[in-house]
């Protein structure tokens, strides 16, 4: 949960995502019935789910030269026997680029599939940002455990991509990637939390 002492955004218990076919990268739709039109998210109807660090915190404000953290958790059901590998890009776009990953668990567990198997997640991105070095750094970590309790730890290490922002914009806003290393076609992803806040 958020720390009621920081600043930040959040969205949380949102709807289930169903996996579609293959093993390519899924991102996380925006779920909801209206093109989102809160303060954080972007003027071009986006349909990725995202945070956007607020326009009147980033540059100059809270979130200049001061940490920030980016969380998704949730639960992956695995239809049939996979593995699942959770990201969060510097983007809103429903389009995955490999470079745009600043945090990724990595694979986790095998988890045997049927109705009832699923792996849970957490992954947290810790992110330092300034208006003049204009550079995302920082660090990740969290973890994947399956549903019979397997677990493999995200240990703490540097940012997959160092990204670099244009100047004088906020840095890019952050959504999420879901691949599955086996197709699962009709899996239920449910994210739980994800959220953008100051440390």
């Amino acid at each position: 949960m958020a720390n009621t002492n920081t600043t930040g955004i959040a969205y949380y218990n949102n709807p289930a995502y169903v996996a579609l076919a293959g093993t390519a990268v899924q991102k996380i739709p925006w779920t909801f019935n209206t093109t989102p039109t809160f303060n954080n998210q972007t003027a071009s109807s986006p349909s990725a789910l995202q945070v956007i660090l607020p326009p009147d915190l980033a540059v100059g404000g809270e979130f200049d030269g001061h940490p920030f953290k980016v969380r998704v958790c949730g639960k992956a059901q695995v239809v049939t026997t996979a593995t699942v590998l959770v990201s969060i890009y510097n983007d809103v776009s429903m389009t995955a680029t490999a470079g745009n990953i600043v945090a990724s668990t990595g694979a986790g567990p095998s988890v045997t599939g049927g109705a009832t198997a699923f792996c849970l997640f957490e992954l947290e991105a810790v992110i330092l940002w300034d208006s003049s070095s204009l550079v995302l750094g920082g660090q990740q970590y969290g973890f994947v455990q399956t549903s019979g309790g397997t677990q493999t730890n995200v240990a703490g290490t540097s940012l997959t991509n160092a990204k670099t922002q244009a100047a004088g914009a906020v840095p890019a806003g952050f959504s999420i990637g879901i691949t599955y290393s086996v197709g699962n076609t009709g899996s239920l992803v449910t994210i739980s939390e994800f959220s953008v806040e100051r440390v």
